[in-house]
């Protein structure tokens, strides 16, 4: 079986590697597959505990263990909760309409429960690494298909990983760009871009927010004020915050989109409820936008082994994975049904376009949500990419940061207006989301499951 030199190396900061290319604190491979758990149900178990007669190696590494493992279970599940709760939000109201709650509902479940399974083998399959028994190396998504795949296949996985990530950022700054522009016609009356549309050309300004996703409709704009401010806001919080530091805005951010689904479902509840509006079984034509919406909302498995990296010793993994994803399904069958039983959404907009346009509690919390949901976690996924192809030499640190940090910004001009946000939300989640989330994981712990036997 062919393994890269640097795959293990480099994948572990924390202990020095020696000229085998392993960690220093590595165990035998035969000791770290004695120690793994029977099957993903139960916990992952260390072949060892640290016994206070340790050697100096071994304690020297359990220092620098505690000292990075600092994410405790509170800001694990807020972490993995925001995760899932990502853009995909503001279609899902819309979903439950054009394909009826039966289906939705199912389908939420169903891949709610896939996604925690996945999380799962990732895991185990992280601890199946030699030297790794104790999550003390700083294993990555890409990371395992490099150990257990080989450098071709691993870049490919990489783009993949590569694309979900960015493609999720993306989608998240092309819906905060537009609830920004719309912020700033609410404040100021108005807001501007530069137009380069066959149409309209050359600095053109809008005082009239919109029903659709765009307040300029279908202009094509090289950049709106919009579009600048999250640049302004985002951009230095992406580069110069690490993930283990980033915990304490995730914390933060929890709590405000628990009160903001709170508030929605109330204000639909007063509103009256339509049940003709959320059919039972719903049209076929919509099934495609269906199951788009539902994987970019579980599309968080690849960022598991970043969290296990920084969480502590103390945090089930197993009840972390599990509380998360079913409160988050928890949240996508309300926010869905019962939204979408008061609310009609047009084809072309989606339900935080809409319920702003209700009441100003409304529209305040539909800022509240971008800012504090979406346009946050932007610089989670900036940084598990550029991780990724940091610890695997896939790019240096600087191409890395261009690659992960910069490029995407230039990749949502095109699609900052008109009816793209819909379009990508569908056909990134089917053709990369689907790969990256439910199909590698289940890979990568077939070959971990053959190399515990060798």
């Amino acid at each position: 079986m062919h393994r890269s030199p640097y795959s293990i190396a480099s994948a572990s900061p924390i202990v020095e590697a020696n000229e085998s290319g392993l960690p220093d604190a590595a165990l035998p491979a035969r000791e770290s597959r004695e120690g793994l758990s029977p099957g993903v149900l139960g916990q992952p178990k260390p072949s060892g505990e640290f016994d206070g007669h340790s050697t100096s190696g071994e304690s020297r590494t359990l220092t620098r263990l505690l000292s990075v493992k600092t994410v405790g279970t509170l800001g694990g599940f807020a972490l993995l909760f925001n995760n899932v709760t990502g853009p995909g939000i503001a279609s899902i109201a819309q979903v439950y309409q054009s394909s009826g709650w039966v289906v939705t509902t199912l389908a939420f479940l169903i891949f709610g429960i896939l996604a925690t399974f996945c999380s799962l083998l990732l895991v185990e399959s992280v601890q199946s690494v030699p030297g790794n028994a104790h999550f003390q190396g700083q294993v990555e998504f890409s990371t395992l298909i490099n150990f257990y795949f080989g450098k071709r296949a691993h870049r490919v996985g990489q783009f993949f990983l590569w694309a979900t990530l960015e493609s999720t950022a993306i989608l998240s700054i092309i819906q905060s760009s537009q609830a920004m522009d719309n912020l700033l016609i609410d404040i100021f009356g108005r807001t501007c871009g530069l137009a380069l549309g066959p149409a309209v050309t050359g600095w053109t300004c809008i005082t009239t927010r919109q029903e659709s996703l765009s307040s300029f409709g279908n202009v094509f704009t090289l950049f709106t004020l919009g579009f600048l401010l999250v640049v302004v806001l985002i951009l230095p919080m992406s580069l110069f915050v690490s993930m283990d530091g980033n915990i304490w805005v995730q914390t933060g951010v929890h709590f405000v989109t628990i009160y903001i689904f709170v508030q929605w479902f109330i204000s639909s509840c007063v509103k009256g409820l339509d049940r003709h509006l959320v059919p039972p079984i719903g049209s076929g034509s919509g099934f495609a936008q269906l199951f788009g919406v539902v994987m970019l909302n579980y599309a968080s498995v690849t960022t598991v082994p970043s969290w296990v990296n920084v969480r502590k010793k103390s945090v089930n993994i197993q009840s972390s994975l599990w509380s998360s994803n079913m409160f988050a399904c928890l949240s996508f069958v309300l926010l869905g049904a019962v939204p979408g039983s008061a609310f009609l959404i047009p084809d072309d907009s989606n339900f935080i376009s809409i319920v702003a346009l209700h009441d100003t509690l409304n529209r305040v919390d539909s800022y509240l949500f971008t800012i504090s949901l979406i346009m946050s976690s932007i610089p989670v996924f900036f940084l598990i990419a550029r991780d990724n192809l940091v610890h695997n030499q896939i790019l240096t640190q600087a191409r890395a940061t261009w690659f992960t940090h910069v490029l995407p910004w230039f990749i949502a001009i095109p699609f900052l207006n008109g009816p793209f946000l819909t379009y990508l939300t569908v056909w990134t989640s089917l053709v990369f989301a689907s790969v990256t989330n439910f199909t590698i994981p289940v890979l990568i712990y077939y070959k971990a499951r053959r190399f515990r036997r060798i």
